[in-house]
């Protein structure tokens, strides 16, 4: 989510935060409850098309039981990004998986994706807070499907969209190899925001229909988001269950350039997301309200800013806060 250039979802990284020396989390004087450092990579130049879509064929279904709320949320839900190593952010993770029905889901993220083994530490956070009746997703990194200029490459090198394809698909039967039924669903970073390479083309968007069929098809009740981190034509609507439509500063989120689709503001808000940093605690109840007037039925609001906003959950009154102003009438 956040930029090299301007926006993709941090990874978090285990080696990063022992060789830093973090420790437990502590509360720092931001107003976050902090975790350890983590890298991240991103991209949010707009992609240009490289090969054509590649069809693939769906395994026989695995019915999963997907986490169910405690308690019925009649307002918004937040929906987190939780890019804390559990070894060092324990306390963290245990507030998470405690914070009841204002908390939608959360996307985990040991390695810039699953991983190629299971963290036990992650294990135990995933299922503590599937238990509690808190959505935990996945992630995915999608690179655009190697449409940028240049095109962003796969872990084996490849840059074409077939090869992306096939290794986002691997990474979703890591996801629920690994960790079972801890997992939820799938976030898919990294997202595309128009529908084509040229005008009525369906090239690009038809690539996340097919990685949402691919996660239906296999896990009946998964929910599945796309993050293209702005918002999308309406060719996007049966591309994932949820759509980030915003990723940025309060300041942008505020700002009188910041506009939101027709079809989101008249559509149903289970359908998006929106995520906003660097947001004093003073500032909450202005971005809730900017949330709710963009029909966003999820939302995260945090005090934490770049290099990696998601590194972190806010302190507990900043948090409590947020969760009350959430599921309060808009």
């Amino acid at each position: 989510m956040i930029p090299k250039r301007r926006r993709r979802m941090i990874q978090t990284s285990v080696v990063a935060c022992a060789a830093l020396g973090l420790g437990a989390v502590a509360i720092a004087a931001t107003g976050s409850t902090a975790s350890a450092a983590n890298p991240h990579r991103s991209n949010h130049s707009r992609p240009r098309p490289s090969t054509s879509p590649s069809t693939t064929t769906p395994a026989t279904p695995v019915v999963t039981t997907p986490a169910s709320s405690p308690a019925a949320s009649t307002g918004q839900q937040v929906g987190l990004p939780a890019y804390i190593d559990p070894s060092s952010g324990a306390a963290a993770w245990k507030t998470i998986s405690t914070s009841g029905a204002g908390l939608g889901f959360v996307i985990a993220n040991p390695d810039n994706g699953p991983g190629t083994s299971k963290n036990t530490a992650y294990q135990t956070v995933m299922t503590n807070t599937h238990a509690a009746g808190t959505k935990v997703l996945g992630y995915v990194d999608t690179g655009y499907f190697g449409t940028t200029s240049p095109p962003r490459q796969t872990a084996n090198g490849q840059t074409s969209e077939a090869a992306w394809l096939a290794q986002a698909e691997q990474h979703i039967d890591s996801w629920y190899s690994l960790y079972g039924t801890a997992v939820d669903g799938i976030f898919f970073d990294d997202a595309q925001n128009v529908c084509g390479p040229t005008s009525g083309s369906t090239e690009y968007v038809d690539l996340y229909r097919q990685l949402n069929t691919y996660v239906h098809s296999k896990h009946p009740g998964a929910l599945t988001v796309d993050n293209p981190g702005t918002g999308v034509d309406q060719c996007y609507a049966d591309a994932a269950d949820v759509l980030l439509t915003f990723e940025g500063s309060y300041a942008d989120y505020v700002a009188s350039s910041h506009t939101t689709p027709k079809w989101q503001t008249s559509g149903d808000p289970k359908k998006f997301l929106e995520l906003v940093y660097n947001t004093p605690q003073a500032s909450l109840a202005t971005a809730i309200q900017r949330s709710k007037k963009d029909n966003a039925g999820y939302v995260y609001v945090t005090p934490d800013n770049l290099p990696n906003p998601w590194d972190t959950i806010p302190t507990s009154s900043y948090w409590t806060a947020e969760l009350q102003a959430v599921q309060a009438a808009g």
